[in-house]
């Protein structure tokens, strides 16, 4: 198994250049067509187009992240059957441009959540945090969403009032930005969409287009859409890889389908060809106390085709994005594990970082600074180099 250390990129979004990822050391980026709307094809000439700019810079792009699934799939709607079209048109597409690998996720409406962009961590440097408490403030006081208050335990809506009832407007509206528009404005999906003056109005709206589904339901209409684009994917010889929920659990309601071991025993189960495989990010997973890592890998590892390497400290009332070499054990299991297999590569990125140094002095997408992530990149390249000696 060789590894190939790469960075994510959000093309003409994203402050950091493909020239400063080439000189940091990366060797492949990671991207997507981020101009494009969610649902439509991406067609062969746009894919050769971004493929010759990278290329151009001496860096190679082997793995999309991501190709995003349409809402109107996951929740079952009758015209789903044309944004499936769309979706294996693209693979397809993709596939003749020389991509083997896409990672996407079948989270509802949001990406991802965190509740703190800027949790400190240690003297001048920062990481991205959640707190359930912030969640349940948001969720029930300022969403007011029916029902909010029976997801919590009541010391945790009881500490939540009293932070919102000594909350300024600003401070109100800095949580609000976080949890809705700060890790999604700069990834494609229906919250990105939103105008910000309308977020709380029109994240509610959202949310009642998902009323009834449920985690039962989600999965029956993943099973549809695996059903459409895993024998497609085959054929075209392009390589699936979900990337789990993040965070693991459901939160506003909605349903989490890929938080578990279990969740994944049901997807290999649904298909069990090796195209229908996973992002296995550790971060993500680790965020739950009861996902072992160890365990999972050495599960799943042949269906294991992208990696996402940072680890999380869990808290009493949620976790905090830690160190990308924190827990040394695990890393270098995970290693020797996908080492073994010695017929392919794999590309791996230092999932998201901690602002350090210069990153404090620009507006880099939360999560994805240059320094912060570079060091993750040296420190994770100079482990499994240390690992296969």
């Amino acid at each position: 198994m060789e590894f190939i250390g790469a960075l994510r990129w959000f093309g003409n979004r994203d402050l950091i250049a493909l020239e400063e990822i080439y000189q940091g050391g990366a060797r492949e980026v990671v991207t997507a067509l981020h101009a494009k709307t969610t649902g439509s094809v991406w067609e062969m000439d746009e894919i050769s187009a971004l493929q010759a700019r990278i290329h151009g810079t001496g860096l190679g792009w082997s793995v999309v992240e991501s190709l995003p699934v349409h809402e109107e799939i996951k929740k079952g709607s009758p015209g789903r059957d044309q944004w499936i079209d769309n979706y294996i048109a693209s693979l397809q597409n993709l596939a003749a441009c020389g991509i083997r690998v896409v990672c996407y996720n079948f989270m509802p409406l949001l990406d991802w959540v965190r509740t703190d962009l800027a949790y400190p961590v240690g003297r001048h440097r920062d990481a991205l945090a959640f707190d359930w408490i912030r969640l349940a403030l948001f969720d029930v006081f300022i969403l007011q969403r029916k029902g909010a208050a029976d997801a919590y335990p009541a010391p945790w809506i009881h500490e939540a009032e009293a932070q919102f009832t000594a909350m300024d407007e600003p401070t109100r509206e800095a949580l609000i930005h976080t949890l809705l528009k700060g890790t999604q404005h700069f990834v494609n999906g229906p919250m990105g969409e939103l105008a910000t003056a309308d977020l709380v109005t029109g994240f509610q709206d959202l949310l009642d287009t998902y009323q009834g589904i449920g985690a039962d339901g989600l999965k029956d209409n993943y099973r549809y859409f695996l059903d459409r684009v895993v024998p497609a994917a085959s054929e075209a010889g392009i390589f699936l890889a979900v990337h789990p929920d993040d965070p693991p659990f459901p939160i506003f309601g909605l349903p989490r389908i890929l938080s578990t071991t279990a969740d994944y025993d049901w997807l290999s189960g649904v298909h069990p060809s090796v195209h229908n495989g996973i992002t296995f990010c550790t971060g993500s997973l680790g965020s739950r106390a009861d996902n072992d890592l160890e365990a999972f890998v050495e599960k799943f590892a042949e269906r294991i085709h992208f990696l996402h390497l940072r680890f999380t400290q869990l808290t009493d009332r949620g976790f905090f994005e830690d160190e990308h070499l924190s827990r040394p054990a695990t890393l270098k299991h995970i290693c020797q594990v996908l080492g073994e297999q010695r017929n392919k590569s794999i590309v791996f990125r230092p999932d998201h970082g901690h602002r350090i140094l210069s990153d404090f002095n620009a507006a880099y997408h939360p999560g994805y600074p240059l320094w912060g992530r570079l060091k993750g990149l040296y420190e994770l390249e100079a482990f499994m180099q240390a690992c296969r000696l």
